[in-house]
């Protein structure tokens, strides 16, 4: 992304609009046109996703800014002091967080679209299987949730209970299934396994419900490829906690 900005800018292309797309997402077809073009809205900045949970941010894997934004002084300086460095603590600190607080800085407005409050509204209403299927909650909270008869209050108090549960990290990660299934989105996170908020198990028992058996066999083939952090050896685990692996 710095390259292409850097060039973009150098050679003083017009730019009505950029939009920031990685590939540690997969994009699936069931919403995405609909996806795309709320990208190309009107607002300064528009983020697919937000992370109030873990010092506010938007989340840069889907991040859309007007010409007027990626060409402010405070933009560019993020851009040109970048360094992009394969470190997952860093991209996060220095790169994700850092970006966002200079777009929001001189955005005159802004847009996300799957708000954690939209998810909490479709939520309230679920039916009584949806409520009744523990799958369908993220790693770690799942267990206390469950003990604590989460799954067995009354829809308003069990959607705000998973809505808040949902907004404490990544909203991507950890509503991998509620928000594709509620809100249409096309956008599944490939460590969601190795991260450790689903198992591959419970990802490969649910993505029926959502995908087609092509797009569901090519999401699953990444999931098994990337693996899962609890095989990793103990040189790999310091790597993981440090933010390398």
């Amino acid at each position: 992304s710095k390259d292409a900005v850097a060039h973009a800018l150098n050679r003083k292309m017009r730019i009505d609009r950029a939009l920031f797309l990685n590939d540690s997402v997969f994009f699936a077809t069931p919403g995405l046109e609909q996806f795309v073009a709320r990208m190309l809205g009107p607002e300064d900045v528009i983020g697919a996703f937000e992370n109030w949970g873990e010092d506010h941010h938007l989340c840069s894997f889907a991040l859309s800014v007007s010409g007027d934004v990626l060409r402010a002084p405070t933009v560019q300086a993020f851009w040109r002091g970048y360094v992009p460095i394969n470190n997952r603590i860093h991209a996060i600190e220095s790169g994700e967080k850092a970006l966002s607080r200079a777009v929001l800085s001189v955005a005159r407005s802004s847009h996300v679209i799957y708000p954690v409050s939209a998810l909490h509204r479709a939520l309230r209403q679920g039916d009584a299987e949806l409520r009744a299927d523990p799958l369908v909650l993220p790693h770690p909270w799942r267990s206390e949730m469950v003990r604590t008869g989460v799954p067995d209050l009354p829809p308003d108090a069990w959607a705000e209970r998973v809505a808040a549960t949902v907004n404490l990290t990544s909203p991507l990660h950890a509503g991998a299934y509620l928000f594709p299934k509620l809100l249409g989105c096309p956008l599944f996170k490939k460590d969601i396994v190795y991260r450790g908020r689903f198992h591959y198990w419970e990802v490969e028992r649910w993505l029926p419900d959502l995908l087609a058996p092509d797009e569901r066999d090519d999401l699953l083939w990444l999931l098994r490829q990337r693996g899962d952090r609890g095989r990793l050896g103990l040189i790999d685990r310091i790597k993981f906690n440090i933010g390398v692996k």
